[in-house]
């Protein structure tokens, strides 16, 4: 009798032939990148699969092409229980069931290499580089009790002047990021 693993090699095999194979993820550089490429390949590869090919055997064959450390990381990942359905009380409106999470579907297995791989902030700005405080890149102009009397007070023209170019420049790539994260903007 033939084993699944034979069977997923064999599957694998012969999609070979048609489609080149991703190369595994890589966890090192911008590993955002990485899964975004890793995971566009595997899609393309996954489309020449045979037509029996089984959900089990695709999410299987993501996690073999993905690579050993995605193997390893995939062991970490915690899978949501089923969630029964709940009905209608007062305030709280009815819910229908939600069905257990497995390393066995695809989707689940790319929404937690997702999560692993380009965690989202939880506030918008989370990621955002604040503007240092005025005067913070120049250690000369740092109040000292030798030169406290001639520092910048936050609010006099110079220090406004000095903030002027570093909140465009936030403002600036906080345009930039939204563009790039709503795929107007392609690397």
């Amino acid at each position: 009798m033939v084993s699944e693993a034979e069977n997923l090699t064999k599957v694998i095999m012969e999609s070979a032939g048609v489609a080149r194979k991703p190369e595994p993820l890589r966890f090192t550089g911008n590993v955002a990148d990485n899964w975004e490429r890793f995971i566009m390949e595997f899609d393309i590869f996954v489309e020449t699969l045979p037509a029996g090919t089984t959900e089990r055997q695709k999410a299987m064959m993501l996690l073999n092409l993905a690579g050993q450390e995605a193997m390893l990381k995939e062991k970490s990942f915690v899978y949501a229980p089923e969630q029964p359905a709940v009905a209608a009380e007062g305030d709280n409106p009815a819910r229908a069931e939600i069905p257990a999470e497995s390393r066995y579907e695809v989707q689940t297995l790319k929404d937690k290499f997702q999560q692993l791989c380009d965690p989202q902030p939880q506030a918008a700005d989370a990621c955002s580089p604040q503007p240092p405080p005025p005067c913070a890149s120049s250690p000369s102009l740092q109040p000292t009790p030798a030169n406290a009397s001639s520092a910048l007070s936050p609010s006099s023209p110079m220090s406004t002047f000095r903030q002027q170019p570093q909140q465009q420049t936030h403002g600036i790539f906080l345009k930039f990021r939204t563009a790039f994260a709503e795929g107007k903007i392609y690397h």
